[in-house]
């Protein structure tokens, strides 16, 4: 049962608990009169009643949330995904809001922390760079999920995380066609990176597919390559505690003391795994390659670590995904060709779209070599691969409802040559253009 006892001009509400640990405990609450105590009053022995009491818990947001993903993590994240949410949570979360009582927190301290978070400059950010909208959804979504099972543990009462989820900006990709990485190509020396564009290019593949990639995946004689999987970086003390039935392979660091590792694991979907046709020309960089690797196996004898990698040091250590990219980068700052600059992801985002206008749009082919789970994604991600096809119809129906010839389509500098070539108005009109500019 409960009492109300009027001290001053306040009405408090005592009640007793039980705590965790079966000690009686004592709980006053003021209200400013009588009717709001007697409310709360009734609302404390119904809960008591019917078993939905919730014992009042100091437990702050930190400690929660470390108790949390030690749980959770165990059989719903992959090593990835732990070390992003650790990050996420002791960057941005834990300095807002971590020392509050979970039991405090209410909706407006979660709106309050995504709005603090909008402005939040970047770790090392250039031009005053904000936290983008894809972090901040991120978090509200760790945060929705560890509220929920909190509520689930009856240490709160209710989420607290009830507003819309932040819209998280689309970035628009960069694209290369398919003559700039003929030209790449023609300009990379450095022989690994050159094969990883290449490889990552024609196959459409993740670059954490391609540097996981080993050789009894890879037959040279069919053209074909198994893609089942991929290579990423992992804490090495969550590698005893997180589920170990994607885990195919540890690798060795070179320092003991070294608090993370690569490791070779299966892919997050099973339509990730895809066997991929090979060029020539790829097949025969890859036997290379291969001739490269024996060669550097019987020079270096023991002391050659042989994990079975297409990419690898000359020592057979892998390479991460990390490195990679900074090849790529660094080396686009070097080749002075004056592409737009693209991440090393952006290969496959390059390669899709290519393969999608070659194909006419053959969305099944295309996700065999892409792995996308579903053709939809595929046609969502790569839309604009239909614009040519979508200005064709716009000027068809120019033509038919107008009754006049429509502006010709013109979409690439190829397109521009045969236009002017074809069309002797547009031949002056170039030809005087030229003598203005000269003249």
């Amino acid at each position: 049962m409960a009492t109300i006892v009027k001290r001053k001009e306040k009405y408090h509400v005592v009640y007793d608990y039980e705590d965790s640990t079966g000690e009686r405990k004592q709980k006053w609450k003021a209200f400013p009169n009588r009717p709001d105590a007697e409310k709360f009053k009734v609302e404390i022995e119904n809960k008591k009643m019917f078993g939905e009491f919730l014992i009042p818990d100091k437990q702050s947001v930190q400690e929660f949330m470390e108790t949390w993903m030690e749980l959770y993590s165990k059989g719903n994240w992959q090593y990835s995904q732990y070390s992003t949410v650790k990050g996420l949570l002791r960057n941005h979360v834990y300095p807002l809001i971590g020392d509050m009582r979970m039991q405090d927190v209410t909706p407006l301290h979660i709106a309050k922390l995504y709005n603090t978070l909008s402005t939040k400059p970047k770790f090392r950010a250039k031009n005053g760079e904000c936290l983008s909208s894809t972090t901040i959804k991120y978090i509200h979504s760790t945060l929705k999920v560890a509220f929920a099972k909190a509520k689930e543990w009856m240490i709160i009462e209710r989420t607290p995380v009830i507003c819309a989820a932040p819209k998280p900006a689309k970035p628009e990709s960069t694209i290369w066609s398919d003559n700039m990485f003929k030209i790449a190509l023609q300009n990379i020396d450095n022989k690994l990176l050159h094969l990883a564009v290449h490889l990552t290019f024609m196959c459409s593949l993740r670059a954490g597919e391609a540097l996981g990639l080993i050789w009894d995946c890879v037959d040279l004689l069919n053209g074909t390559i198994k893609i089942n999987k991929t290579i990423q970086r992992a804490y090495k003390d969550l590698l005893e505690d997180l589920p170990k039935d994607t885990l195919i392979k540890v690798f060795d660091t070179i320092s003991p003391q070294a608090k993370i590792t690569l490791i070779l694991k299966k892919p997050k979907t099973n339509s990730s795994v895809r066997m991929i046709y090979l060029s020539a020309p790829l097949i025969k960089e890859l036997t290379e390659r291969k001739k490269i690797i024996e060669n550097m196996k019987d020079a270096l004898g023991p002391e050659y670590i042989d994990n079975n990698l297409v990419f690898s040091f000359e020592n057979g250590m892998p390479i991460e995904v990390k490195l990679c990219t900074k090849w790529f980068k660094n080396w686009q700052k070097s080749s002075n060709l004056g592409f737009p600059v693209l991440t090393f992801h952006e290969i496959r985002h390059s390669s899709s779209t290519y393969k999608l206008r070659i194909s006419g749009g053959d969305t099944k082919s295309v996700q065999g070599d892409t792995g996308h789970s579903k053709a939809d994604t595929l046609i969502n991600t790569y839309s604009h691969i239909e614009d040519p096809r979508r200005m064709h119809l716009s000027h068809t129906i120019e033509e038919d409802f107008y009754g006049t010839p429509a502006t010709p389509i013109v979409t690439n500098t190829t397109d521009i040559v045969e236009l002017i070539k074809s069309n002797p108005e547009m031949r002056r009109k170039a030809l005087e253009a030229l003598v203005g500019e000269f003249a």
